[in-house]
């Protein structure tokens, strides 16, 4: 029986970039409530609400991101150890102390910019030390009047007319920008670009679907993607030569603690239900 378990990607349009430091991103910012303090997160982190941390849909974790108050001007660096907010509109969830130290604590969400300021596979940007100005070159003293050269009469010969200077090479116009991929938010008619990259690290995922039909499990793909989820996993199991069942899953994840943890988050903040399984790797 043929089991392959698939990372699944509808795009609008090609270009998919990676995340790079220096990059802005603007919304809003939410924070955990208190009773998260000690809950572990969908990297296998430890919530701890006192120190600088937050949750971002697409920063790889361990990465740090500068987090800055658009109604006050505070700012606070924050480390990634979880994924979300899964929200329409924001775009980052940070710690208790975190919203203490923006002047946020007591409202639900504050417009932020972000900076992402390094990657665990890039280094934090370090703008170079200006280099000190070099003095201007003092001018040689003039000479006095009866020092200087006379100089020699201009010749009569007639020097020949310059050559016209050749004509400009055409400018060719700029490209327009590369677009970036826009997310599907539904499979409806039309044109997507296709992504299958086979998964072969993690234990366990959290599966929020079954389907005879591979439409229908990418109706389901296309819907969590419009509610910003990232990790869509799709298992594909042949049940007869002609006949197969398509598992939508999320991860995956490196212990079932953590998938059980991710699981139980689905259901209290996103009304999503699933259940933890154990991904069986080609």
């Amino acid at each position: 029986m043929q089991k392959l378990t698939f990372i699944l990607l509808l795009l609008w349009t090609a270009g998919l970039s990676a995340q790079l430091v220096g990059d802005k991103q603007s919304g809003l910012a939410s924070y955990y409530s208190t009773e998260y303090h000690g809950a572990e997160t969908a990297y296998g982190a430890i919530y701890n609400k006192d120190e600088l941390v937050a949750a971002h849909k697409a920063y790889p974790f361990n990465s740090t991101v500068r987090v800055t108050n658009e109604e006050n001007g505070k700012s606070v660096v924050v480390r990634i150890i979880d994924k979300g907010p899964f929200i329409r509109g924001r775009i980052i969830e940070i710690s208790e102390r975190a919203a203490a130290e923006l002047g946020m604590l007591g409202q639900r969400t504050v417009p932020v910019e972000l900076t992402l300021l390094s990657t665990p596979d890039q280094r934090p940007v370090r703008q170079a030390d200006p280099e000190p100005a070099t003095p201007a070159p003092t001018p040689p003293a003039t000479p006095p009047a009866a020092a200087r050269p006379t100089p020699p009469a201009p010749a009569t010969t007639r020097s020949a007319e310059p050559s016209p200077p050749p004509p400009a090479a055409p400018r060719t116009p700029a490209a327009p920008p590369a677009r970036k991929a826009a997310k599907a938010k539904t499979f409806a008619q039309g044109l997507y670009r296709v992504g299958l990259e086979q998964v072969t690290t993690g234990s366990y995922g959290v599966q929020v679907g079954n389907y005879r039909s591979l439409e229908s499990a990418l109706d389901k793909v296309a819907e969590l993607q419009g509610r910003y989820f990232d990790d869509i996993l799709l298992h594909k199991t042949a049940l007869s030569d002609k006949t197969f069942t398509y598992k939508v899953i999320l991860g995956p994840f490196a212990d079932q603690a953590s998938a059980q943890n991710y699981a139980s988050d689905l259901r209290s903040r996103y009304q999503i239900e699933g259940f933890t399984i154990a991904l069986e790797h080609r």
